[in-house]
Formats: structure tokens, C-alpha cells, sequence
């Protein structure tokens, strides 16, 4: 199974923020992981929506959405909760995006199952563990985020 992040933002959302870093860098690590996955094999596409000046997530946790048959993907919504957004909360943004990417596997599994397509929920596990582990052991715990 592929994992893509996406994000939705209800604002402007400046480079070198801390969710625009840790957004980058999810989106990398998954991309590259997901690089020796099959075209034919499931793809779940996690969407994280974060609030702003202009508009905010209507909904809070995560949703399915839409099923993308060209891309054999169906995507799920995630709300990030704005107090998450804050500067001094970028690992707990960090851990939040990854603990939601399981349970967008979790809610993508049967969609796909539908489909036909194939999907190994425990390897999609272990992408996301694997890159929390080398993410904390690479920050630490006293490294600062940008603000």
C-alpha cells in the first residue's frame, strides 16, 4: 500500500513554519517510502485540513472522502486542531500527523479491500512507525522549531 499526504489550509501558511516543516517533511519521507510500492497497490491519500485566518475545518478527527479510481487512492480528511498549531507545539503537531495517518489507513482499508486493490495495513504501520522513530531520533528533544 502507497501513503500521500496533502494539505488544505485555511490561511496563509508561511515556509519555514513549524507545520509547514513537519508538512514537508511527512510528505517526503512517505513519498520515498511509498517509491518501491507497486502503481497497482492502493494508495491512501491522508488530507490534512489546518485552520486559519480565513477558514477552519468544519469538522474535527478524520473523514473519508473521495475515491480517485485513476489513481486508485481514496483519500481521507484529517482536521489538525488549531491549538496544535501553535510554535511550541511542533512534536505534538508532528506525533498528532502520524498517529492520524494510521487511522487514516485504518478507515482507507476497506474502500480498498472493495476495489480489489492490494493493501498490507501492518507494512503501512510500519512506514509510519519508521518514520517516527528516525524523525525523533534525528531532532532530539531539545531542538527548536521555527516559528
Amino acid at each position: 500500500m502507497r501513503i500521500g499526504l496533502g494539505v488544505v489550509t485555511g490561511g496563509l501558511m508561511l515556509e519555514g513554519q513549524a507545520a509547514d516543516v513537519i508538512s514537508m517533511e511527512l510528505m517526503r519521507r512517505f513519498s520515498s517510502s511509498c517509491c518501491d510500492q507497486p502503481e497497482d497497490w492502493g494508495l491512501v491519500s491522508v488530507v490534512f485540513h489546518f485552520p486559519g485566518e480565513l477558514a477552519s475545518p468544519d469538522f474535527t478527527g478524520a473523514r473519508t472522502s473521495s475515491y480517485f479510481k485513476a489513481h486508485r487512492a481514496k483519500q481521507i480528511q484529517v482536521a489538525v486542531p488549531v491549538d496544535l498549531t501553535a510554535p511550541d507545539r511542533w512534536q505534538e503537531l508532528r506525533e498528532y500527523m502520524l498517529d492520524m495517518t494510521k487511522i487514516a489507513i485504518d478507515l482507507a482499508e476497506k474502500a480498498l479491500r472493495q476495489k480489489g486493490l492490494p493493501y498490507d495495513k501492518e507494512a503501512a504501520y510500519r512506514v509510519v512507525e519508521e518514520i517516527r522513530a528516525e524523525g525523533s531520533a534525528a531532532m532530539g528533544s531539545t531542538r527548536s522549531m521555527p516559528s
